[in-house]
């Protein structure tokens, strides 16, 4: 954490992603790492259900990044 890698790697699979044709790349993400899509420029599109033991309310926030930015906050 903090040395960079993982931007690195989303902006590696976004551009991937765009290559391939994708106009969108959605990221179901765990809650503790939202603000760093965010971060990245991602755009929160809504929660998705994940219950687990002792949190049965508990949900995921979904995310969306845009394959066709031409500036990358990643």
């Amino acid at each position: 954490m903090a040395r960079g890698v993982g931007r690195l790697l989303l902006i590696h699979a976004l551009e991937a992603a765009a290559r391939g044709g994708a106009a969108e790349v959605t990221v179901d993400a765990d809650p503790h790492a939202e603000s760093f899509y965010l971060e990245c420029g991602a755009v929160r599109q809504g929660d998705i259900a994940a219950p687990v033991a002792g949190q049965p309310t508990r949900v995921r926030p979904q995310l969306a990044f845009s394959c066709t930015t031409t500036s990358r906050k990643a």
